[in-house]
């Protein structure tokens, strides 16, 4: 369970870093790093990969945190970790990306019920895998980070509708293409 930061403190924090102070810009890097590596991590879908690009990310926003203005903090480290991942894609030609958190997978009970969970979270990821980059981009920020669509319109360079649009398409697309399947492992 996440610790309650206010907004206050998080601007207090931003503008004590903005002076110099690393103490109060390793509370924000705790603050969004787990996040941040979590959306690179289902985008990247290597574990390496995320913590180098996360690593990345903090390094840039450390070296930048003067000329932010913005009012969204979360989403301009986002923008950040997508230019990152966008990079480094560049400088690489990596395999095939994507994966969904472990915390997809429902707590269950019994053994039966821990079982079908997995099953049907290595289905998810399977599927999400498949779903062009633009629409696996606003999902998982979508489904991991419970963005708003104005933030992530922010992060994905992108209009506001354009990203409701993208994660509706998404869901959609991942309903028809597992319904069956995870209707067929309920036990």
């Amino acid at each position: 369970m996440r610790r309650s930061v206010e907004p206050q403190d998080e601007t207090n924090w931003i503008r004590q870093a903005q002076a110099g102070d690393r103490a109060a810009f390793a509370r924000l890097v705790e603050r969004y790093w787990s996040r941040i590596f979590r959306w690179l991590y289902g985008l990247a879908g290597c574990g390496h990969r995320a913590e180098d690009l996360t690593q990345e990310v903090f390094c840039k926003a450390w070296e930048a945190l003067g000329t932010y203005e913005a009012d969204h903090f979360r989403g301009w480290l986002f923008r950040i970790a997508r230019n990152a991942l966008i990079d480094h894609r560049r400088r690489q030609r990596p395999a095939a990306s994507g994966a969904l958190l472990d915390e997809f997978a429902a707590a269950a009970p019994g053994p039966l019920d821990q079982l079908v969970a997995q099953e049907n979270e290595v289905l998810l990821r399977q599927a999400c895998r498949r779903l062009p980059e633009p629409f696996r981009e606003a999902f998982l920020l979508w489904a991991q980070e419970e963005m708003h669509y104005a933030d992530m319109a922010q992060v994905l360079d992108i209009t506001e509708e354009t990203a409701r649009w993208r994660v509706f398409k998404a869901r959609r697309w991942l309903v028809r293409c597992l319904g069956s399947q995870l209707d067929s492992k309920t036990p």
